[in-house]
């Protein structure tokens, strides 16, 4: 580009007869872009030639040789000018005249195409990974149908994510003031905060959903403040009740929200004895599941509010409620830490703490056995799921590694798939760097379509096998289950009503467990322990009979609550122990009793585990279903799960 123009101008001042006016207009013509080089050229190239000049100074002749060694058609030898001449005519015939802003604009073009690139490099470098779970299309009869519901408005989200949380950390500050002070009065800065709140939260809810969805609001504000300034034992039954008619508020308006609530009280009579938390939920899916004339609604939950109250369960509902509910947060945080680094390379399961009595090869043995069944399960689902074991397993290898080489500080595994690693940026200068690289390209690979597609691949299974355990707890609350006389479960587990013999039948209307508790005759007060011990066994047996495929994995998850020694005597260990042994007397295995002066037997619980697992999946299911059947006095009802709706349109 810039050569051309060179020659032009050598060409033009050589040919002219008025050289000093052919040199100003010829530079006038030039693209000011570039103007500037091209003199520096052609003076340049002048200066060489009027050292080869043999003319003594024909300006013409100079700028012919300049031409031709600009052009690279000189030699070098020493020509004459008639010889100069006849090999510059023949050059020239071939020159055209260039373009006026020629380069400016190859130059915004080239600006242009690089902008555009460095555009897209940006967007790819900052476009957000592909979703971790498949998000279905929104839709305002998907409480009905199933799907997504409704995102609602700014101002909708803003209520159940910052306004309501806002209020319930106010009236925890009552709760703590009464602890504090016997009498508040209005002016208590406390209460007249929480009044403020209230107002606020109120007039927002007015604003966003209008007057017939703010009087159950209302009514959910008023119960849980009379619970906190209420210092006797709480009847939170009616208080759970107005929380699931705002639920079903929620839902009639097609919104994707969700609102719990849990009462705890002390033990001890005193100020500010209740404690109310209200926590607040985005409803990512709605499904339904079909047992007869029976349809349980499932939804699967995202955790909105911020605050500081943990769930440490995969899923829950309750009696006074009419939805199962998963919690997706919560099993990713499962998967992650025990599901998934067992998917690597003979890698085996964590199910035992530290501490006596979990030493020996046959630890080693149930945590690989464990482990094969994890990646048989992973195989069948994705054909890229033991790529992304590998790459979790290594991230727990690097971060525990990290954790031994400073024990003095805390260094926290990620809590879900995604991490930044710039979150240990303090310890970044501090480790390898070719370990810090290694820790920084699997934050990378995790970003990829595969993986990413795998996990979603392997969360839907486990999370459909939570729907089921959380469906036949609604089943069980509609059949009174848990009310019928079980004899071989009381004896195991405790009688709900220890006031009537377990062989007895039931007394009239005792078997619809929506009832309060003091509808009951005093001796038949209920044993929530017992009740929850049964529910979870029969909830549990159902996961194993209703998806063999699934079975092993589960077993195992299952088992942990017996492995791990802090687990012990929770609900769900006595719910585990009894359905390891039925299984064991089902199928026909030997083994020495598990549990032992008041302890698991651990080992030969991990004996058990290896002879249940060496049978096929559909065996281990089937023996589950008929177990569910000797235990509860009838078959496991069918449960299917309706399919999900097409995308509109």
């Amino acid at each position: 580009m810039l050569r051309a123009r060179v020659l032009w101008v050598l060409a033009s001042i050589a040919d002219a007869v008025d050289r000093t006016a052919a040199r100003r207009a010829t530079y006038a013509a030039l693209d000011p872009l570039v103007r500037g080089l091209v003199r520096g050229r052609v003076e340049r190239a002048v200066a060489r030639a009027q050292l080869d000049d043999p003319s003594g100074g024909d300006e013409a002749h100079v700028h012919r040789l300049a031409f031709l060694g600009v052009l690279g058609v000189d030699d070098g030898a020493h020509h004459g000018p008639d010889e100069v001449r006849v090999r510059y005519e023949t050059a020239r015939a071939s020159l055209r005249e260039p373009t006026r802003f020629g380069p400016t604009k190859v130059l915004v073009v080239v600006t242009t195409l690089a902008t555009l690139a460095i555009g897209a490099l940006v967007y790819v470098l900052t476009l957000p990974p592909t979703a971790l779970r498949a998000t279905a299309e929104e839709r305002a009869d998907a409480w009905q149908v199933g799907g997504r519901p409704l995102a609602g408005s700014p101002e909708v989200r803003a209520l159940f994510e910052d306004a309501l949380p806002s209020w319930v950390v106010a009236l925890d500050r009552l709760r703590v003031a009464r602890e504090q002070r016997l009498e508040l009065g209005a002016s208590t800065p406390e209460v007249a905060n929480l009044d403020a709140q209230t107002t606020t939260l109120i007039a927002r809810s007015r604003a966003a959903l209008g007057d017939d969805f703010t009087s159950f609001l209302h009514a959910v504000l008023d119960q849980a403040r009379a619970l906190v300034e209420d210092d006797a034992a709480p009847a939170a039954d009616s208080h759970l009740r107005s929380i699931d008619a705002l639920d079903a508020a929620i839902a009639e308006r097609g919104l994707g929200y969700y609102v719990d609530a849990e009462v705890l009280s002390r033990t001890t009579d005193g100020p500010g004895r209740n404690r109310v938390y209200l926590s607040t939920f985005t409803v990512e899916r709605v499904a339904h599941h079909r047992s007869g004339d029976e349809r349980v609604r499932v939804l699967r939950l995202r955790r909105l509010d911020r605050l500081a109250i943990a769930r440490n369960v995969l899923g829950f509902t309750r009696e006074q409620v009419r939805d199962a509910l998963v919690l997706e947060e919560r099993i990713e945080t499962h998967l992650v830490d025990f599901v998934l680094p067992s998917l690597a390379d003979d890698a085996g399961m964590p199910l035992f703490d530290d501490g006596p009595g979990a030493e020996g090869e046959w630890v080693r043995e149930l945590e690989r056995a464990a482990g094969e069944d994890a990646r048989a399960l992973a195989s069948s689902v994705s054909p890229d799921a033991l790529a992304l074991g590998a790459l979790l397993a290594r991230r727990k290898s690097l971060l525990d590694g990290f954790q031994e080489r400073f024990p003095d500080l805390v260094i926290t595994r990620p809590r879900g798939f995604d991490f930044d690693p710039e979150s240990y940026a303090a310890i970044a200068d501090r480790v390898p760097r070719a370990q810090w690289r290694e820790l920084e390209s699997i934050a990378s690979e995790l970003r990829e379509d595969a993986p990413r597609r795998a996990y979603g691949a392997l969360e839907d299974v486990f999370a459909r096998s939570i729907e089921r355990h959380e469906a036949q707890h609604r089943l069980d609350y509609a059949a009174g289950v848990m009310s019928r006389a079980l004899p071989t479960l009381h004896e195991r587990l405790g009688n709900p009503f220890p006031g009537r013999r377990s062989e007895s039948p039931p007394p009239p209307g005792e078997a619809q467990p929506s009832l309060p508790q003091d509808a009951f005759p005093p001796e038949h007060v209920r044993d929530d322990r017992a009740w929850a011990r049964i529910a979870e066994t029969s909830a549990y047996l159902s996961e194993l009979a209703r998806a063999p495929e699934v079975a092993k994995v589960n077993l195992a998850l299952f088992g942990r609550h017996l492995f791990l020694r802090r687990a012990w005597g929770t609900v769900e260990s006595s719910s585990i122990l009894v359905i390891y042994e039925g299984l064991a007397r089902r199928l026909a295995i030997e083994t020495p009793p598990l549990l032992v002066r008041r302890r698991v037997d651990r080992e030969a619980l991990a004996r058990l585990h290896l002879a249940l697992r060496a049978r096929p999946n559909d065996e281990l299911a089937s023996a589950a279903k008929d177990l569910w059947a000797e235990l509860f006095g009838g078959p496991l009802p069918e449960l299917v799960r309706e399919p999900d709706p097409a995308p509109a349109g």
